[in-house]
């Protein structure tokens, strides 16, 4: 049987300290707050929709769950989102983290390069857990893949009307 310590240390959970919104928070700009779909770059099945306001947005699962995302820190196109997921394990609550580069393309379009690491080497979320106990995460603790526009991506873009 897997011990929790080895459970816990294989889906990547550091231990740093829980943030309110009021201690680090940043805003989208106008131009992107609305409902969008993402898809992968072929742009032919929708992976799901995202509804963003100026300071949240929600829409994405992790590990079968819906949360509601905060944007935590940006520089730039940078932006690292924050959630509260309880009982991870039926033990833990934690904060989840990920990081997206978005780039704006023409026609209400962005593409979403996904910048954390994967949770497991056998599954796509990418995500970062983190118990509330130490100091909170920087963009580079998030940001764990660097940029480059060869990397894989998810277009973004306002939903087609039927």
């Amino acid at each position: 049987m897997v011990s929790t310590e080895k459970v816990v240390n294989s889906v990547l959970v550091v231990l740093v300290a829980s943030l309110s919104a009021a201690e680090c928070a940043c805003t989208f700009p106008s131009n992107i707050q609305g409902q969008w779909d993402v898809m992968d770059a072929t742009r032919t099945t929708v992976d799901f929709s995202v509804t963003i306001t100026s300071t949240s947005f929600q829409g994405v699962t992790f590990w079968n769950k819906t949360l509601d995302y905060e944007c935590y820190i940006q520089q730039g196109n940078y932006y690292v989102f924050q959630s509260e997921l309880t009982s991870l394990f039926n033990m833990y609550d934690v904060n989840i983290f990920f990081c997206w580069y978005m780039q704006s393309y023409p026609s209400s379009t962005y593409r979403i390069y996904e910048l954390t690491g994967k949770v497991l080497y056998s599954v796509e979320e990418r995500a970062k857990a983190y118990l509330n106990t130490t100091s909170p995460p920087s963009v580079n603790d998030v940001c764990e893949v660097t940029f480059d526009s060869s990397l894989t991506y998810k277009q973004m873009q306002v939903p087609f009307d039927p």
